[in-house]
């Protein structure tokens, strides 16, 4: 049996629970370059990109829970790729724990292996983002 410590109530110590910032370098995909530091909204528009521009599993820096899963649908059918797109790229944003959910997902399809995706992004930093996105699949 198991003793049962029991803590008097005035040595029991009050936490709070603390929010780091989500402080991170900046990209400047027109130059090319790092272009100084972001935070709150813009760092989690960026993370959105990342996360959607890297395939999961093919880079060893990374996590096996970063990143989408997409490159397995080039080729698959319209009908078949709309839907897996949808739940692919909502379990690896869900990742982020910024992100509280991901709804209103339109996807439509622009020509052979690429499809517009847009929806809205529900977080803990501010109101809905809404992300527009071309994604090859």
């Amino acid at each position: 049996m198991l003793p049962v410590i029991s803590t008097p109530r005035e040595k029991i110590i009050e936490t709070k629970v603390v929010i780091y910032p989500s402080k991170t370098y900046e990209i400047d995909w027109e130059n090319k370059r790092i272009a100084g530091s972001i935070d709150g909204v813009k760092a989690l528009q960026q993370s959105i990109h990342l996360i959607l521009l890297t395939q999961r599993y093919r880079y060893p820096i990374y996590s096996w829970d970063y990143a989408t899963d997409i490159d397995p649908l080039y080729g698959m059918r319209k009908d078949f790729v709309v839907p897996e797109l949808q739940c692919r790229i909502r379990e690896a944003l869900l990742q982020d724990d910024r992100i509280t959910d991901i709804i209103d997902f339109k996807i439509n399809h622009i020509e052979r292996g690429k499809y517009d995706v847009s929806f809205a992004v529900k977080n803990k930093i501010s109101d809905t983002l809404y992300i527009n996105e071309v994604i090859e699949a």
